[in-house]
């Protein structure tokens, strides 16, 4: 069958206005996608008390920001920035916009349903103030296993978060650590330890929204196995040894 040249140039236009179309509504949908987290409607002003810091780089900053935001407003961070997340799951894979690989987690999407009811029924408590110091502890830390490739909680000189912090001040009350391996923004980050996945105890989650703790210290460096690494420490009080910075 012979077509007239009219009828074949008008279905050209047509099939260029639509491959338009096409790819603009993909372009509009992967950003909106992107856009989940916007962190509209938060106080960044009181709630990023680290950002005034010049010895924290951003995404130190960022950690210490979404610690906050979880523990002041624990059931708006939940519907905000863990409930977007479910749609993201495949069975045991997890895979956000923009990525192009998976993440495989070992329990599946339940940890952070669990998640999201735990922090929906939770108390806000105070928000965690930087310390010098005890970034200078994480850092310790995360440039040592940022070189080996390690993880866990023992130092290659066999040292543990208390002995860590020891080295810059003295605490008080309670001392703990969290580590997140293979994420570095501030999201990935504290979501991921709220989470908890392949953790029975959950016991990140209880650290990172514990009111036992009114000060951190965060260190993000490069991981040789995972690619990044985060090392969180927290005190209820320290009071830093004199010589260096306050």
């Amino acid at each position: 069958m012979i077509f007239p040249k009219s009828l074949k140039n008008a279905t050209l236009v047509l099939l260029f206005f639509l491959l338009t179309f096409c790819s603009l509504n993909l372009r509009i949908l992967a950003q909106t996608e992107l856009n989940i987290w916007d962190n509209k409607g938060w106080d960044r002003h009181t709630l990023g008390t680290a950002d005034n810091e010049t010895y924290l780089s951003q995404d130190e900053k960022d950690v210490i920001y979404h610690l906050n935001m979880a523990r002041t407003n624990p059931a708006k961070y939940a519907k905000e920035f863990l409930e977007p997340m479910l749609r993201f799951y495949k069975d045991k894979n997890y895979k956000e916009p923009g990525w192009d690989y998976y993440t495989v987690t070992e329990e599946g999407i339940s940890p952070l349903r669990e998640a999201i009811k735990v922090l929906k029924n939770l108390k806000p408590v105070n928000p965690l103030e930087p310390s010098f110091g005890i970034c200078l502890a994480a850092l310790d830390h995360a440039r040592d296993q940022s070189k080996t490739g390690e993880i866990g909680h023992s130092g290659k000189d066999r040292s543990t978060v208390d002995s860590r912090i020891e080295r810059y001040g003295v605490w008080k009350g309670n001392v703990s650590e969290s580590i997140s391996y293979g994420f570095k923004s501030g999201r990935e980050i504290v979501s991921q330890l709220l989470i908890d996945d392949g953790v029975p105890e959950r016991g990140h989650r209880f650290m990172l929204l514990s009111s036992d703790f009114r000060l951190a210290g965060v260190s993000v460096m490069t991981h040789k196995k995972y690619g990044s690494i985060c090392v969180i420490d927290f005190a209820t009080e320290f009071f830093q040894k004199k010589t260096g910075k306050n």
